[in-house]
């Protein structure tokens, strides 16, 4: 195996953990497996933190839409046109995907590899071209339809990230980091 096959296994092995951690933590939550908060016992102090969190929550869910609304209309925008052309990496993961929606083989032959080698030793995410593959039998072979895949699952990220964080942290830290963290991390720019 190459080291980016074993970089691949770790990566998507912390994914998992992380996630499974996060929805424990969730799950222990729900069922009452932290202590509340001494306010909370109080019934008035209880109906005033309820509305406040209500207000914040509302206020959050119009921020969060405003950013999500913005990212989408960002990766969207002049989708074919910028930048001009297709550089090495998007045509060898659309030749690749063209190759597999209408052969069932690779550029090299094989037939639905489970890791494509696209552009000389390196190799393109299997999971991307595969959709792009899926992308190209449904909608056709194009420049939109190949940058489109990554747009639309690019936007996807968007709420993700911003669970992810506001489990971890708050729901302000979701929103302060969901437009600027991914987008500026080398696997959001991928």
């Amino acid at each position: 195996m190459r080291i980016i096959d074993y970089y691949n296994i770790v990566v998507s092995i912390l994914t998992v953990g992380i996630a499974l951690f996060f929805l424990g933590k969730k799950v222990v939550r729900q069922k009452g497996g932290y202590p509340e908060q001494a306010a909370a016992d109080c019934r008035p102090a209880r109906l005033f933190m309820q509305k406040e969190k209500d207000r914040l929550s509302a206020l959050g869910l119009v921020c969060f839409f405003l950013v999500f609304a913005l990212g989408c209309f960002l990766r969207f925008y002049h989708l074919t046109t910028l930048p001009d052309g297709l550089n090495q990496d998007e045509a060898s993961i659309g030749y690749e995907a063209f190759s597999l929606a209408f052969y069932g083989v690779d550029r090299y032959g094989n037939p639905f590899p489970v890791y494509p080698i696209t552009w000389g030793s390196g190799g393109g995410s299997p999971l991307l071209i595969y959709l792009t593959a899926l992308s190209f039998k449904l909608f056709g072979v194009s420049i939109f339809v190949l940058r489109g895949t990554v747009a639309f699952f690019g936007c996807l990220t968007l709420p993700l990230f911003y669970l992810l964080v506001k489990e971890a942290k708050s729901s302000l830290s979701g929103l302060q980091s969901s437009p600027t963290g991914l987008p500026s991390s080398p696997t959001g720019l991928q």
